[in-house]
């Protein structure tokens, strides 16, 4: 099988103490039979809590962490106790694989690093030309999909390959907001296409073709201050953060105590925000990095569901927040810092990506306030 790994995928190491917050906050941690009996061969204490820890959730499965609240084998420190005594390989398989990630779409399997793992945000971070390693090799995962179509799978791959390479071309903030709105744009055409019968547009009608220069009613990058706060008030405010995500607790307490009555000013965003971008003009190679990355994270979705429109979206949703989070925590301390970003994209990746209620009102709340497919 074809084997795709993210340029740094071989780059990341699991170092116990790496991570500032642990990386199973909120998670149930599934043990295969396989974990089940290591630890039931180990004749040492930690052996025996492990098994007595056990309980059993939906299917039968056994599982770590069944309260979804912090792991009870992490020292005060939040480091993992099992992999401090016992070493890597004796913790629980979906803990070894983590941060890495896998997609077999049975043609070829893609593999990344999560970016809620902080280390795997700095590389992310330091990495100057995002693409896949390819070789033969054996799959590490099922496969995540059921459609054979490997014409459509081909069609949706270029179509990535020319975002991503349209957007490697930009320069400025701006030039980032436009193509944004020109992407969006081409997938919804996609999707109208789509259910009119035309499923082959995508071949016929490729990305690095499509000009529109109609109206931009509304920008998509970056949000207007209503938007960001109708998402946090509505999504965010009120969340149980405190305990499971301190990080991304404290970013929002930062909006609500010192921005959102500033912002209800005019003009007031969009100041903060034209400085931002005059104090940190690079930076928006930094947000070019992320969506492509999640592009190659997240787009083939749409190989399932036929959601192009809404796969992107998604990420258009997840690259305003970090760049809220960013304008933010520059603003209030005057830096920018590696690590500050580092932490922004693990905190919130570990609270977002993993709440199909909470992706699910964002996205609702997005197509409310751009409703209109050819006026963004």
């Amino acid at each position: 099988m074809e084997i795709r790994e993210i340029s740094y995928f071989k780059d990341f190491q699991c170092l116990a103490g790496s991570c500032k917050e642990t990386c199973c906050h909120g998670w149930m941690i599934p043990v295969t039979d396989e974990d089940y009996d290591r630890f039931l061969l180990d004749e040492g204490l930690l052996g025996k809590r492990l098994v007595l820890a056990l309980k059993t959730a939906s299917g039968d499965q056994r599982v770590l962490n069944y309260s979804c609240g912090t792991c009870r084998f992490h020292t005060r420190k939040g480091l993992c106790s099992v992999q401090l005594k016992k070493g890597h390989d004796f913790i629980p398989q979906v803990c070894r694989d983590y941060p890495r990630f896998y997609r077999n779409y049975r043609a070829f399997e893609e593999r990344l690093i999560d970016l809620s793992c902080e280390e795997g945000a700095r590389l992310l971070i330091d990495t100057d030309a995002l693409s896949f390693t390819v070789y033969e090799g054996e799959a590490d995962s099922l496969p995540c999909c059921t459609n054979d179509d490997l014409g459509f799978l081909e069609a949706l791959c270029r179509t990535r390959g020319s975002v991503i390479d349209a957007l490697w071309s930009v320069s400025s903030y701006e030039e980032l907001s436009n193509e944004l709105n020109r992407l969006l744009t081409y997938l919804r055409i996609c999707e109208q296409r789509f259910v009119a019968g035309e499923t082959d547009f995508l071949s016929t009608n490729p990305y690095d073709t499509f000009q529109y220069n109609g109206p931009v009613t509304k920008e998509l990058f970056p949000f207007d201050a209503e938007t960001y706060d109708q998402l946090l008030s509505r999504e965010f405010k009120g969340l149980p953060l405190w305990r499971t995500n301190p990080t991304l607790s404290r970013l929002c307490k930062l909006y609500f105590r010192s921005y959102q009555k500033k912002l209800t000013h005019p003009q007031a965003w969009e100041q903060i925000y034209v400085r931002f971008a005059e104090n940190f003009p690079e930076e928006y190679s930094f947000f070019v990095t992320y969506y492509s990355y999640y592009l190659y994270g997240y787009f083939l979705r749409s190989f399932e569901d036929y959601s192009f429109y809404k796969n992107a979206a998604l990420g258009v949703l997840h690259l305003n927040m970090i760049l809220l989070f960013s304008v933010l925590s520059a603003d209030n301390g005057g830096e920018l810092t590696k690590e500050q970003k580092a932490s922004i994209l693990s905190s919130y990746t570990k609270k977002a990506f993993y709440n199909e209620e909470l992706q699910g009102g964002m996205y609702e709340l997005f197509t409310s306030r751009f409703s209109d497919p050819l006026s963004l």
